[in-house]
C-alpha cells in the first residue's frame, strides 16, 4: 500500500523557526521564530480602529502606562539626579548602581530607610547627621531610597538568575 505522504504534506521549518501547536499539541501549520510568544493572527485576536488600522489584543501584554506612575517616576529621577553628586563635587553616572552593589548593601540600607519611612507615617522625626550637620529627613526621598534599594536589590537577583 502506498503511503499517504506527498510532497504537500511535509513542510521545512526555515532555520530560526519553530512550529506553532494547539492546546492539544497538534501543530497548526504555522511557524514563528524561534522563542517568539507572537501568536498568529485571528479574527478574533486583531483590533480595528475606525481609521481602518489593526493591532492585535493587548490582553496579555505588559501594561507598564497602568503599572507605573509617571508622578512616581519623575520624583524618583529627581531623587536620583540629587543623588548623583559626590562630595568632591563630581557627578558620577547614572547607571553607576548596575555597575554591582552587593544584595547584603541593598537589604541594609533598605530596612534603614524602611524604618525612616515607619518612623515618619506614625508622625515620629528622623534626622541623620551627615559630616557635622544633623538633616531632617522627608517622607518622600526616604519612599525613593526604598525604591531605589529594592530596585536595585531585584537587580541583582535578576543578574544572578539570567547568569545562572
Amino acid at each position: 500500500m502506498a503511503s499517504n505522504n506527498t510532497k504537500r504534506d511535509t513542510f521545512e521549518i526555515p532555520e530560526g523557526y519553530e512550529a506553532e501547536h494547539d492546546s492539544e499539541g497538534r501543530a497548526t501549520g504555522a511557524v514563528r521564530p524561534r522563542g517568539s510568544d507572537l501568536q498568529p493572527q485571528t479574527p478574533a485576536a486583531v483590533r480595528q480602529f475606525g481609521t481602518g488600522a489593526t493591532r492585535d489584543l493587548d490582553a496579555n501584554k505588559l501594561d507598564f502606562e497602568g503599572f507605573l506612575s509617571p508622578l512616581v517616576l519623575e520624583r524618583y529621577a529627581e531623587h536620583m539626579h540629587k543623588a548623583r553628586r559626590m562630595p568632591d563635587g563630581s557627578m558620577r553616572d547614572s547607571d553607576n548602581w548596575q555597575l554591582g552593589i552587593p544584595v547584603k548593601v541593598y537589604m541594609k540600607s533598605l530596612w534603614r530607610h524602611f524604618v525612616s519611612v515607619w518612623k515618619l507615617h506614625r508622625g515620629l522625626p528622623v534626622t541623620e547627621e551627615v559630616r557635622g550637620e544633623v538633616i531632617v529627613k522627608d517622607l518622600e526621598t526616604e519612599l525613593c531610597a526604598v525604591i531605589f534599594n529594592a530596585s536595585g536589590m531585584l537587580h541583582e537577583v535578576l543578574k544572578a538568575k539570567k547568569n545562572g
